[in-house]
């Protein structure tokens, strides 16, 4: 008994210690840095959802403007969108097809009933900057998807008629006696914002 507590103490006696001591601070450390990650990493994805929640509140706000309303009424009557998003889908199209006479008269109707409250840029401009915030990545696809997913097919397509003419070339300006089109680029976040939630639609298709 006494000979193997012997052996014990003299096994103690050629441990480092210090260097079990540095061992033991390392995976602290380690694990302190990996616990500080993950408080980091949820509180990035709260805030993130918080900013979601806004901007839905906003949306929420601005759906209950009467224009808009009776401007998106007219559009889901038209009923092409649903046509068009499964071209998108399904067969593939970058480009979105509306029959040249619905175009016509979404142009038409829209300049007669509903520019003066100005819907188009008010639709837009709020999707300008949900694209902006997730292609700065501030807000990943996954959460614009959840949340304005439905809303962004929507409207993106049933725009696209307005948004096509916004983005016609033009004249801007003369350089060297040559007269130069300009085509506005107009709304290219909200595209952004269009082409990814397509993207994950079929990705999820492809899938099953």
């Amino acid at each position: 008994m006494i000979e193997r507590f012997e052996a014990m103490i003299y096994l103690l006696e050629t441990i480092d210690w210090t260097m079990i001591s540095a061992i033991i601070a390392l995976c602290v450390g380690i694990a302190g840095i990996l616990f500080t990650r993950s408080q980091i990493r949820e509180t990035k994805q709260n805030k993130q959802i918080e900013l979601c929640t806004y901007f839905y509140n906003k949306f929420e706000d601005m759906n209950k403007d009467e224009t808009i309303v009776k401007f998106r009424e007219y559009i889901f009557d038209l009923s092409f969108i649903d046509k068009c998003k499964d071209e998108c889908v399904y067969e593939g199209k970058d480009e979105i097809e509306i029959p040249k006479e619905v175009s016509e008269k979404i142009l038409v109707d829209y300049g007669e009933k509903f520019r003066e409250n100005a819907p188009l840029d008010k639709i837009c401009n709020f999707f300008e900057v949900l694209g902006i915030l997730t292609k700065e990545k501030y807000i990943p696809i996954e959460l614009i998807d959840q949340f304005f997913g439905d809303a962004i097919v929507f409207s993106w397509i049933g725009l696209h008629p307005l948004i096509s003419h916004e983005r016609k070339p033009r004249p801007a300006y003369i350089e060297r006696m040559h007269l130069i089109e300009h085509q506005r680029k107009v709304y290219p976040q909200f595209e952004y914002l269009f082409n990814a939630i397509i993207e994950r639609i079929r990705s999820q298709i492809s899938k099953r």
